[in-house]
């Protein structure tokens, strides 16, 4: 009981502020409240069992906290002592939740991999079922029908009903099924380049060593034309090596706006249950000003039971505001230099760099990076065609 409304108060330095509120939200960390105390501090408070994570987390981006637990089992158990009506009302949801075996209380998705669990779900509910159907009233070869009817990815489904919990197992189209017509592929260009090498594994190839291509030139034909066995058709694959240009090209202002958190945390909670939501039970509070809101969603679970189906939303909304801020020639220098660096690694991914060419200069504004790479890659890209009759 203690752990379910016991708070952890983590106080931080007025330097780490700012680094702690934008850690905060990057890393989804729900927080209970927070506050600036007189000493210019940030104090976070944490309820739950990520005490340890966070505290983790703090020390790993060089961030000192305070730690300072809070107990509060004792006062609320006070305030409830001689309110045995909230206690009995408790007791009696809790016994008619558990009770109602004729309803989904929840709902499984086994099966999939392009749609997600929601995706699915979503599809579930437009046929008629969600949490709180009642289960004595599915019609299961509608259901089914409905769902494919909708559907341009799922080939099969199936809905099994287990007590108060519906399993739903699917099967996906494969690729070029949902044509109706085997799928069939040439090799093209996905930029311009010099051919270096080219290795065909099944096709035939269309291009030599030393020739010049453009985006989209046919690498590895899939059409095969042949006298002895006529035109026939393939799943065209292969690698070839090529020599690409590319560039990159940073903009850095000696001045921007930037968004700074104040460490003003509001914290809204609705509840629903099955899909109907208890307006009574919703906590409101009004926030004026500029917010990042991260929402959480998750199901209530009381003394073991998982499957109670009582959801509970969390709106955190991070109070911020905007600031200007100027840069010195140095300044602009590092952070093109640092952007040239992570654009590098994106673009040489799966690329050789042979030489690199760079060429900066500034203006009144702005500094500009302007970064030619010469590289070696594989430009080969599947594009599948079909036959119509």
């Amino acid at each position: 009981m203690k752990k379910l409304i016991s708070r952890t108060k983590f106080t931080i330095q007025a330097k780490d502020k700012s680094k702690a509120m934008n850690l905060i939200v990057n890393e989804n960390i729900a927080c209970s409240d927070s506050k600036v105390n007189e000493n210019r501090e940030l104090e976070i408070f944490i309820t739950g069992k990520q005490n340890k994570d966070i505290e983790r987390l703090f020390c790993n981006n060089g961030i000192e906290a305070k730690i300072e637990e809070i107990p509060g089992t004792l006062k609320a158990l006070d305030r409830l002592k001689h309110r045995w009506g909230i206690i009995i009302g408790a007791i009696l949801s809790l016994i008619i939740l558990i009770a109602s075996s004729k309803f989904i209380w929840k709902i499984d998705v086994e099966g999939n991999h392009a749609l997600s669990d929601s995706e699915i779900i979503s599809e579930l509910e437009k046929a008629g079922l969600s949490l709180g159907t009642y289960i004595p009233k599915i019609d299961y070869d509608s259901l089914h029908n409905k769902i494919l009817l909708n559907s341009k990815i799922l080939s099969w489904v199936s809905v099994n009903i287990n007590g108060t919990v519906a399993t739903v197992k699917v099967k996906e189209k494969q690729r070029g099924e949902e044509q109706g017509a085997p799928v069939y592929t040439n090799v093209v260009a996905k930029s311009d380049g010099y051919i270096e090498t080219v290795l065909v594994e099944d096709g035939k190839k269309m291009v030599s060593i030393g020739q010049v291509v453009k985006k989209g030139d046919i690498l590895i034909s899939g059409v095969i034309n042949s006298q002895s066995q006529g035109v026939r058709y393939e799943h065209a694959k292969g690698q070839v090596l090529a020599y690409v240009n590319k560039d990159i090209n940073i903009k850095v202002p000696f001045k921007e706006t930037v968004k700074i958190y104040t460490g003003k945390i509001i914290s809204n909670k609705s509840y629903k249950i099955y899909n109907f939501p208890l307006k009574f039970l919703i906590k409101y509070r009004n926030s004026d000003g500029f917010y990042d809101t991260i929402e959480r969603k998750e199901k209530l679970s009381l003394f073991g039971i998982s499957n109670i189906p009582v959801e509970i939303t969390t709106t955190t909304y991070y109070e911020y505001n905007f600031e200007d801020v100027c840069y010195t020639k140095s300044q602009t220098t590092d952070k093109a230099f640092a952007e040239l660096r992570k654009q590098m690694d994106i673009q040489l991914k799966d690329s050789e760099l042979i030489s690199k060419k760079v060429n900066m200069y500034f203006d009144g504004e702005y500094f500009y990076l302007d970064c030619e790479l010469y590289c070696l890659e594989d430009i080969a890209v599947e594009r599948a065609f079909f036959l119509t009759e």
